[in-house]
């Protein structure tokens, strides 16, 4: 025979009759012939073998060599909302309870999720350094909204006059929301598409990659995506919260799962974590 295989896998087969010697005055080359016929591409770990190698030879040389999946992002904050604020990424950026009372999660699972009551209830972080981002960062949670709602934040750090500010909600008709604002470009927000007042759980995320896009997405998918400038650190004196800004706008129903990271993820990791979240 004589097989060819792609990724590991057979692709073709023939049979073939017996040859003599494979002997020939021509140099054996890699990526094209001397008189022409180039190949156009990259070639990387060239291998020749004086043997037949097996399916399963073929199968566990592609296993090794293929490119491994990155290793998930770590969260700088994780909040599971098991009834309490605590931070259980290993950053120790607990929180503090403000009203919420405990709810079942989108498994069913008693006292897995905190219920927001819309007016006073929020999660108060403080305003640790870490989420004082210097460039790109990521905003997630699982949120299950009941009615029609205003500007409402499920994780923002805003204090209304520095001008270092963002945050993940959902804005007039319940559709999700982001913002920035800052020195130089100044505010610039973000309205996605279809509402989220279904009284069913979503998963909402914010990325921010510094001077390129402002996305977002729901359920695992890119919902809205919006070039930005280039911004200074979101600094100011403000806690991060969730679930409702100290002042006000709180969202009401449910909150789960809140990560924060400090870095951009990518669609690939964002589809991957909601794939994970629901199976």
């Amino acid at each position: 025979t004589l097989n060819l295989y792609v990724d590991g896998a057979l692709n073709a087969s023939l049979s073939v009759g017996s040859y003599p010697p494979f002997s020939n005055s021509a140099p054996l080359t890699i990526g094209g012939l001397l008189p022409g016929y180039g190949f156009g591409g990259a070639i990387d770990d060239v291998k020749i073998y004086d043997q037949a190698l097996s399916d399963s030879d073929i199968a566990d040389i592609y296993e090794d060599e293929a490119p491994k999946p990155r290793k998930p992002a770590k969260p700088i904050a994780y909040y599971p909302m098991d009834g309490d604020a605590k931070d259980k990424g290993g950053s120790h950026l607990d929180g503090t309870l403000v009203g919420t009372v405990s709810t079942d999660d989108r498994y069913g699972k008693h006292n897995k999720a905190l219920l927001f009551n819309g007016t006073t209830d929020l999660i108060n972080c403080g305003n640790p350094s870490a989420f004082n981002f210097n460039g790109n960062f990521t905003l997630s949670a699982w949120v299950k909204q009941s009615g029609t709602q205003t500007a409402r934040y499920i994780i923002a750090k805003y204090d209304f006059a520095s001008g270092h500010d963002y945050g993940m909600g959902v804005a007039e008709s319940a559709e999700p929301y982001g913002f920035v604002l800052g020195d130089g470009p100044g505010y610039e927000d973000l309205r996605g598409s279809g509402a989220l007042n279904d009284n069913a759980w979503h998963s909402m995320t914010m990325v921010f990659r510094n001077g390129t896009t402002l996305n977002l997405y729901v359920d695992g998918a890119l919902n809205a995506s919006l070039s930005v400038g280039s911004y200074p650190p979101f600094s100011n004196s403000a806690p991060l919260t969730i679930g409702g800004l100290l002042p006000g706008y709180g969202f009401g129903g449910a909150i789960d799962d809140v990560k924060i990271y400090d870095q951009a993820l990518s669609s690939a990791e964002i589809a991957g974590l909601f794939h994970a979240d629901t199976h």
